[in-house]
């Protein structure tokens, strides 16, 4: 620990994992900030009335002896940022490892931040603008338009991470949860249903190892995981589908599965038919690729390192990019421009791209 005071003989500890003010007469702490961040931890400070200067490994911020924080550099996370997503209006969102999630404008000005008191690993926008994230306790977290909570729902009993989320004209959510192991034996994969008010309304286990990436709303009563349509309802299995195991899909052009660095696709190209192609000289070393499409049907994949490939619905490659550091999630909006969480920050990259009409393809 590290112990200074101010004028006023409170006294002030340091620790690698937080900072507390304690009152003159040792009675008790007035404020404490704890946060243990990942990779990130305090290692100096500085201290000029009434400025404490917080120098951890990879950030520094300033905070006030009245407990103030100065703001964040743009684009900017004190952790490393687990998940991000965008919106219709051109704001894009991100969560972290130092438990906050964020908004961002179009042109990367803070909105608003949401500070939560577990590590943030999922954040999606549904197509009402409706924002959602989940802890790694599995907590999910409806979030108004200036971030603050509007109800939380905890998904007891299961392990993994959320993964997907989709919601119906309704407002009822349905959320995938997987968790990985490099054992297919041990991992699992759940469906979950939530009310537009935030009350647990159903949780079943899916009997398969692959990872659960995406759900699809097929209409507004029905889901697809894998294979399998189920009922909004009840989770009963309506249909299986042989070949089947969609991704994602766009436009009717689905990514029907993934399979070490093999793709296979229904689309445009396929005449009607499953086609596959394989993704080259990338990193899914005790992982699994991981894949996003744009709204033209293209698709963006990326490793287990720092590689982000974009790839045609024909499995032709356009291009290649090395982010800073290892590559989280990717997001591509309508307009085609492509979010990369990496590192502890999010990339936000633009393309110059010629978009055919879908009919055209």
């Amino acid at each position: 620990y590290n112990l200074f005071i101010d004028s006023d003989k409170n006294i002030y500890t340091l620790s690698s994992q937080e900072i507390t003010k304690l009152d003159n007469q040792l009675a008790g702490f007035i404020w404490r900030e704890a946060y243990n961040i990942n990779q990130n931890p305090i290692c100096g400070y500085g201290f000029d009335e009434p400025d404490i200067y917080i120098l951890r490994k990879q950030t520094c911020r300033i905070l006030s002896t009245e407990k103030e924080w100065s703001d964040f550099i743009p684009y900017q996370f004190e952790g490393a940022v687990n998940a991000i997503d965008c919106d219709q209006m051109g704001n894009f969102y991100g969560v972290s490892d130092d438990w906050t999630a964020r908004k961002f404008n179009a042109v990367g000005e803070k909105v608003w931040t949401y500070r939560s008191n577990l590590v943030l690993n999922f954040i999606k926008v549904d197509r009402n603008g409706q924002v959602f994230v989940a802890d790694t306790n599995r907590t999910v977290k409806k979030l108004n338009q200036y971030g603050e909570v509007v109800w939380s729902c905890t998904i007891p009993n299961t392990t993994g991470a959320v993964t997907d989320l989709v919601t119906t004209n309704e407002g009822t959510i349905i959320l995938g949860i997987h968790y990985w192991h490099t054992s297919t034996s041990n991992r699992k994969n759940m469906l979950v249903k939530i009310s537009p008010e935030g009350t647990l309304l159903k949780v079943m286990e899916l009997g398969t190892s692959e990872v659960l990436q995406s759900l699809q709303l097929w209409d507004n009563n029905t889901i697809l995981a894998f294979n399998k349509l189920y009922d909004v309802d009840t989770f009963r299995c309506l249909r299986y589908f042989n070949e089947a195991k969609a991704v994602f899909g766009r436009h009717d052009d689905f990514l029907y599965d993934i399979n070490g660095t093999t793709i296979k696709a229904y689309n445009a190209y396929s005449n009607g038919k499953l086609h596959d192609f394989r993704v080259l000289d990338v990193n899914i070393s005790s992982f699994y690729l991981r894949v996003a499409q744009a709204e033209d049907g293209n698709i963006y994949v990326w490793d287990n390192d720092q590689t982000l490939i974009k790839i045609s619905g024909n499995g032709d490659e356009f291009w290649r990019y090395r982010a800073a550091e290892k590559i989280a999630d990717v997001k591509v909006d309508h307009a085609h421009t492509i979010y990369v969480a990496t590192g502890f920050y999010i990339e936000k990259l633009k393309q110059n791209v010629y978009v055919k009409n879908y009919q055209e393809m």
